[in-house]
């Protein structure tokens, strides 16, 4: 059974880093690990607690509801029942509770044990949270129930600190000092990023010393980038208490296809004596046309003959929509020197592209051939939800998979409509990109060993709570890409926000902001020979070539005087600013002349930022590469010399600010005008 007891913790803490591992480690901790979840800046962050909790729990990433307006479902608690075959009956196991502040952050979670002498809940273990004004964990504390003293009492803290970019830059971990009776410090873990918000260097303190006052050292990692922002190499270090210095001690390097698309990764470890490094690691990786990895070949260095040996190769192969569909890894065999097969897994969708079955198999070399491991098929009912999951084991005298466990998914049929939800749809209805159906509980069967038939296991029970929202509301609607500021603070993004009015008589009271944007539109322009006309009416206009602000062109019309690109910049009635496509326009005096075609392809199309354009001609040819934001502002320039097909350009908008930008490729007379979203 999954429970709040066993979470998924993404701690601040290094290791050599080798091929194949990513930068930000990840792994599984229990809580007597002493470790509490929170996302690493790299990774995509969980927005609040109570996502978070969830997420750790198996279900959805997000089971809170904006159901109408002013009132919130929030899941109050889970219960989880094991099924008594004597009885026939249901009996309560575990419970997990969750608690709220007046902002809808989930402040405090508790797991509970059901005591089946006194039929009460028993406490077990209890997370508090704080947050800052921007909604980032600022503490968590960890607390077990003492029995004889029927306290709660404190065994573990995190503090967590974050720059102005909202990067976790510090997390502080305490043990509770029984003897002392305070918190004392027991390890660290700091990040320093560059003006890209890329992690340049991390470091791990191992303890706290009481007598110098300080942290001991313990591991460094600084790591580089080249200018696409792909990594480029990682050196690790220790500490040497008895100096003391940092000792390097390995280090990875990558390199990249001119698409950015990993095709080696080396690690190599530090030789003291002879002051070099040596050889250790290395990964071959091959890809297809599409940039999916076919083949990744991995060897060790032997140093005896001082050769790479093989070590192990995994091979993949895609489905036309470019989703995994099989993976086989094998072994080096160092005695017959060959590749020997290992393990594989096969994997299905249905017709929405959903996961439809995985198999695995490990290789039997007495019997040469496959022998099944593990099996799991998925059902969906008409929304996309799912409503089954089933395992299956192999049974090696039929050589058949036989269905050892099911677990079923519940849902109450409400549909909630909210812009705030990005759960995983195997949980959530996606009938379209705003509607989902809750999540009420799972059943869980296993197969009866005397019986042979599928019998009720455990199951698992959702509540939620409505939140009321009251107090004062501010309303908002402002321009997309603008900011506004609430009680002191900056908000840039659509939502419902509250905060705390301190009130000099000593009653304070909660306020809220429910703030919406004015959606972007790119306005439409036609080239009519030598006259650039708006074909919709706004408040203003202004008019711009590739090398900036035309004065005086501030019409609907504006008359060429020489051939270019042009675009235009409107502000509309409600004050929003919004730019066109840019045209290129050939002046009449001009002479005829022939234009190439040139495809190109934007991915990913929206982004956040980070985006590459694929350039494909048929001939070596040189363009110009023009990127505006949206107001019109070219932000970067390119010259790019074309050898054939496939050229990639990479660009990085990540310290810009959201919008529509325009991507304006120029090849002799012809132009070619990609959009792109970034938010």
């Amino acid at each position: 059974m999954k429970s709040i007891h066993t979470i998924t913790a993404m701690v601040l803490f290094l290791a050599s880093t080798t091929c194949g591992q990513a930068i930000e480690i990840e792994r599984n901790a229990s809580w007597e690990d002493r470790h509490t979840e929170r996302p690493l800046p790299a990774q995509k962050m969980i927005s609040t607690q109570d996502e978070r909790n969830l997420h750790n729990l198996g279900l959805s990433t997000d089971l809170t509801f904006l159901a109408v307006k002013g009132k919130i479902q929030k899941l109050d608690s889970i219960v989880y029942q094991n099924y008594n075959k004597n009885t026939q009956k249901w009996m309560n196991d575990e419970k997990d509770e969750f608690f709220y502040d007046a902002r809808g952050e989930n402040v405090t979670a508790i797991s509970f044990q059901w005591n089946d002498t006194t039929k009460r809940w028993q406490g077990q273990k209890k997370n508090c949270y704080l947050y800052d004004g921007y909604g980032n964990v600022t503490q968590n504390l960890s607390y077990r129930w003492n029995q004889t003293t029927k306290l709660w009492e404190g065994y573990a803290r995190n503090d967590y600190s974050y720059d102005l970019s909202m990067h976790l830059t510090q997390n502080v971990f305490y043990n509770w000092d029984k003897t002392a009776e305070e918190w004392a410090e027991s390890q660290k873990a700091e990040n320093v990023y560059d003006s890209l918000g890329n992690i340049r260097q991390r470091i791990k303190y191992k303890a706290w010393d009481k007598t110098l006052n300080q942290w001991i050292p313990d591991e460094k990692e600084e790591i580089t980038y080249d200018t696409l922002g792909n990594y480029v190499s990682s050196t690790m270090h220790k500490y040497d208490e008895t100096i003391p210095q940092w000792n390097i001690s390995s280090k990875t390097e990558w390199r990249w296809n001119i698409k950015s698309i990993l095709i080696n990764c080396t690690t190599f470890n530090w030789d003291k004596a002879l002051s070099q490094w040596v050889n250790s690691i290395t990964t071959d990786y091959i890809s297809d046309t599409t940039g999916n990895h076919t083949q990744v070949v991995s060897y060790s260095w032997d140093k005896i003959s001082g050769q790479w040996v093989g070590s192990y190769k995994s091979e993949y192969t895609y489905n036309p929509g470019g989703k995994l569909t099989l993976s086989i890894v094998y072994s080096w065999n160092k005695t017959s020197k060959v590749w020997v097969s290992n393990r594989k897994t096969e994997i299905s969708y249905d017709a929405n592209g959903k996961l439809q079955k995985d198999a695995r198999y490990n290789w039997n070399v007495a019997g040469n051939k496959w022998i099944g491991t593990l099996q799991r098929e998925y059902a969906y009912d008409t929304s996309r939800n799912k409503i089954l999951e089933m395992f299956y084991s192999w049974n090696t005298n039929s050589g058949q998979w036989v269905m050892s466990d099911k677990e079923e998914y519940i849902y109450d049929g409400t549909v909630f409509s909210s812009d705030l939800l990005f759960g995983d749809d195997c949980y959530l209805s996606t009938l379209n990109d705003t509607v989902f159906t809750k999540l009420t509980g799972t059943v869980s069967y296993s197969r009866d060993a005397g019986s042979g038939q599928m019998v009720y296991s455990y199951k698992r029970l959702l509540y939620y709570s409505p939140f009321f929202i009251t107090g004062d509301t501010t309303k908002a609607l402002i321009c997309e890409g603008k900011s506004y500021s609430f009680m002191s603070k900056i908000y840039n993004k659509a939502g419902f926000y509250s905060d705390t009015l301190i009130s000099s008589k000593g009653a304070d009271s909660i306020i809220f902001l429910s703030l919406s944007f004015h959606p972007a539109y790119q306005p439409k322009v036609e080239v009519r020979g030598d006259t650039l006309v708006s074909l919709d009416p706004y408040s203003s206009y202004q008019w711009y070539t590739d090398a900036g602000l035309i004065e005086g062109a501030t019409k609907s019309k504006y008359v060429i005087s020489k051939g270019g690109i042009y675009h235009l910049v409107v502000t509309d009635g409600n004050g929003c600013t919004n730019t066109s496509a840019p045209v290129t326009a050939i002046h009449s005096s001009a002479e005829g002349s022939k234009t190439k075609a040139l495809s190109y392809t934007l991915f990913p199309n929206p982004c956040t930022g980070r985006f590459a354009v694929r350039l494909n001609s048929s001939s070596r040819e040189r363009i110009n590469i023009h990127l505006l934001n949206p107001v019109g502002q070219v932000v970067e320039s390119r010259q790019v010399d074309l050898s054939g097909e496939g050229h990639m350009e990479r660009f990085n908008l990540s310290h810009q600010g959201r919008g529509i930008y325009l991507l304006v490729i120029t090849s002799g007379n012809h132009q070619s005008v990609g959009k792109m979203v970034v938010q």
